[in-house]
């Protein structure tokens, strides 16, 4: 398999690696370093409307 790393990069194709047996696949630290999740809740009154309709 041919792998093009400007290609991936051009893509953020971060599993590219994998194509090469060399993934790095981490699990979250829990802790504060780097680990981020967020979600994004609307209620219902508020679908449809930007920031800037407020």
């Amino acid at each position: 398999m041919s792998v093009d790393p400007q290609e991936f990069l051009r893509q953020l194709f971060a599993t590219a690696f994998a194509a090469l047996d060399a993934l790095v696949v981490t699990e979250p630290t829990r802790t504060n370093v780097n680990d981020l999740r967020a979600i994004l809740i609307f209620d219902s009154a508020s679908q449809g409307r930007t920031a800037h309709d407020a």
